[in-house]
């Protein structure tokens, strides 16, 4: 009750996580960034879209075992992403098993119209992620069938070496927070339109 009358007290959310107080984020969360528009000259290049891959993990279960309220911060995630766009780039939306992204929604800046459009215009996605890193992964393991491997490869991280996609990986599934694992179908079909490209590997 003293907690809560100071609020100071975690928050409850519908899912039995809990996010930061009201005076946390009245004390840490801006309602804005200092995200101003740049005029870039657009990339006009064949790789003009983007891989970007996502955490689909929203709670952490903590030492008392109780679960914190996390995911993607939604400024760190979607400023680069509004400063790429600006320069001609378009993005595709991995996360390592399919599930919808998720996002620290308690840190949205809900008054920062730049960020709240864009988190608008890309929810679709966010929500219904059709890249998935585990099946990349499988098919981008070392083989003798290399065609399918970079066909493969080239439909869902265009031409990404094994290097990088080995590194993601490890990344994401090396980290000791990440315990639950899903199994991914191998037969899922990915549906991507057009090459995705990772900055700085041709």
């Amino acid at each position: 009750m003293f907690k809560k009358l100071l609020r100071i007290a975690p928050q409850l959310e519908s899912d039995g996580s809990y996010s930061p107080s009201k005076l946390a984020l009245k004390l840490a969360v801006s309602p804005t960034t200092d995200y101003e528009p740049i005029s870039y000259l657009p990339y006009e290049g064949e790789k003009s879209k983007i891989a970007v891959i996502f955490t689909e993990q929203k709670n952490m279960t903590m030492k008392n075992g109780k679960m914190f309220s996390t995911g993607n911060h939604p400024v760190e995630a979607i400023l680069p992403m509004l400063h790429l766009k600006e320069a001609g780039f378009t993005f595709e939306i991995i996360t390592p098993t399919g599930k919808p992204v998720a996002f620290e929604m308690w840190a949205m800046p809900d008054e920062d119209t730049h960020v709240v459009n864009f988190y608008n215009e890309y929810k679709k996605q966010f929500e219904s992620v059709e890249i998935v890193l585990d099946l990349i992964r499988l098919y981008g393991a070392k083989t003798e069938k290399y065609s399918s491997k970079k066909r493969l490869l080239d439909l869902a991280l265009a031409k990404a070496d094994e290097e990088v996609v080995d590194y993601v990986y490890s990344i994401l599934y090396k980290n000791p927070l990440i315990k639950t694992r899903v199994s991914v179908d191998p037969e899922i079909t990915l549906k991507c339109q057009s090459p995705v490209s990772i900055p700085g590997n041709d």
